[in-house]
């Protein structure tokens, strides 16, 4: 899956500039215009190629796109993609958004804690666009939205993309095998488990009850029961999170049993 295919940022070397304000240095590389723009084009767009973002861009030159694609790659926010897509030159060679790219677009779109002012037209596009690099969520996002919870699923995806690196490959914050996993947990299981306050070693920014207004629980873990695939997840990450407490559980009780014979 190519969101899992380049699961960290590699950082870049920068010179800090007097005066000028970094506020997303902590969670991305900080990107020249060129290569905002270029990875700008290719989430809301799709796959392309230098010449294909030199058009788009209306760069000047070639060479700003394919310096600037090839800057993207280094870092994990595109990916070079093995088949060319139909009816294009064959011997093109063709970049795609990552997840971590998808993520760093969209979190440019949310970057207001007021919903009011997110582009949720534009969120909506990226989330169809790339469904299958994030199929539980990006998948989702119409369904979602069918069923009143247009405004969780955006609060959500805001701390996903806020708190991107602790859903890393590498990072053990959240139980899962992978990136998406990772996110699937915190997105669907954290908000039932904290909002009943089973869970209390997770950052409350990440876990809290974002996105539910009264009763919004309710529907969420309805909605959820009635999709047969965030269902099957939900199921095997609860069995999976039950064997965890219950192993803790043991231990604890051995070791009780221990000190007071």
């Amino acid at each position: 899956m190519i969101g899992d295919a380049a699961g960290v940022i590699k950082p870049r070397s920068i010179k800090i500039k007097r005066g000028r304000s970094y506020p997303n240095l902590r969670l991305y590389p900080v990107l020249t215009e060129s290569e905002e723009k270029i990875l700008e084009k290719l989430v809301e767009t799709g796959p392309a190629s230098a010449y294909g973002i030199k058009k788009n861009a209306r760069f000047t030159s070639y060479n700003l796109a394919h310096s600037g694609l090839r800057a993207l790659e280094y870092m994990g926010l595109v990916v070079r993609l093995e088949k060319t897509p139909e009816e294009a030159r064959l011997d093109a060679i063709f970049h795609d958004a990552t997840l971590n790219g998808v993520l760093y677009i969209i979190q440019k779109k949310i970057i207001s804690a007021d919903t009011g002012v997110w582009e949720k037209k534009g969120i909506t596009k990226i989330a169809c666009n790339h469904k299958l690099k994030l199929p539980l969520v990006f998948g989702k996002w119409e369904y979602l939205r069918s069923r009143g919870l247009e405004e969780t699923a955006l609060s959500r995806l805001k701390i996903v993309a806020d708190n991107r690196p602790n859903f890393e490959d590498g990072r053990r914050m959240f139980p899962g095998r992978s990136m998406t996993e990772r996110i699937y947990w915190m997105f669907y299981v954290l908000p039932i488990l904290s909002w009943n306050n089973v869970v209390g070693d997770f950052d409350d920014h990440v876990v809290g009850g974002a996105g539910f207004a009264d009763g919004g629980l309710d529907n969420w873990k309805k909605a959820c029961k009635e999709d047969e695939e965030i269902r099957a997840f939900m199921v095997g990450a609860f069995k999976d999170y039950k064997t965890r407490l219950e192993s803790g559980f043991h231990l604890v009780n051995q070791t009780l049993q221990f000190m007071l014979e």
